[in-house]
């Protein structure tokens, strides 16, 4: 489709330059692979699969099963690395199914979701280990080769124990994913002071996930803006906060990014 190839060349390298990224202003359209309101993303730049987050609202088997539908899809017989960005069950109720149809090399998490008292989050844990599945901690500053030529970089959150009266979205772990040249920026539901702080001083990027699907139009649209990305990902259905947020990144006072979403009417 039209999207996938766009989305394609924003992890080539056919989106990273201003005169390059230039699309109708408040342009929208469906990235290919990606429904509804969750977080499904399978980086696969150097033969290894990364997925980031793996779930939706109030449809855990049917996040799994369309999980594995892609993975089938693109001929993917494995998950090298499955980043869990928070402890919130739409970004991981369906990884369960995928344990039971797809190998799992490693999973990555924050320290926040180690030390979750949240019976969903204690019984995912379990299930790893039952499988023999390792899981690790990750914070800013660590990096992850994936492959010769991939590297992601944990941006947030800080390295050591979870803040304490931090909520599970303002610790979700950001990872910048780097091959030939260009940056996708994954930002789970990172919101709050945690946000702007991150808006502050952003890397660079060829395509942004909104953070907390684009529910803040004014934050996307700010660091939209900082990223310079070319294409911005909104996991949603369209509603008003997703309007917003097409419509403040169309508005940032550069060439406006391509805005996808994952559902709903244009």
């Amino acid at each position: 489709t039209e999207t996938a190839r766009i989305v394609d060349q924003a992890l080539a390298g056919g989106c990273a330059d201003d005169d390059a990224a230039a699309v109708p202003k408040g342009r929208t359209d469906h990235p290919q692979g990606l429904a509804g309101h969750r977080r499904q993303l399978l980086p696969r730049q150097t033969g290894q699969c990364l997925v980031y987050d793996a779930g939706r609202l109030g449809g855990a088997a049917a996040a799994g099963r369309s999980l594995t539908a892609v993975l089938l899809e693109e001929r993917l017989p494995r998950i090298d690395l499955l980043v869990l960005s928070h402890a919130d069950t739409d970004h991981f109720n369906g990884v369960p199914t995928l344990l039971r149809t797809v190998p799992i090399g490693r999973v990555l998490v924050t320290p926040a979701f180690l030390a979750s008292s949240a019976a969903t989050v204690r019984t995912l844990l379990d299930e790893f280990r039952r499988r023999n599945v390792p899981v690790h901690p990750c914070a800013a500053g660590d990096r992850i080769q994936l492959g010769d030529e991939c590297v992601a970089r944990a941006l947030h959150p800080p390295p050591g124990p979870a803040v304490p009266g931090g909520t599970d979205n303002e610790q979700s772990l950001v990872l910048a994913v780097e091959s030939e040249g260009r940056r996708l920026l994954l930002t789970g539901d990172l919101e709050g002071h945690p946000l702007d702080r991150f808006i502050a001083n952003p890397p660079a990027c060829d395509l942004l996930v909104a953070p907390h699907h684009g529910t803040d139009g004014t934050r996307l649209a700010a660091l939209a803006a900082e990223t310079r990305a070319g294409v911005v990902l909104v996991s949603g259905r369209g509603d008003r906060d997703w309007q917003q947020a097409a419509t403040r990144c169309a508005a940032t006072g550069r060439t406006p990014p391509l805005v996808l979403r994952t559902a709903g009417e244009t």
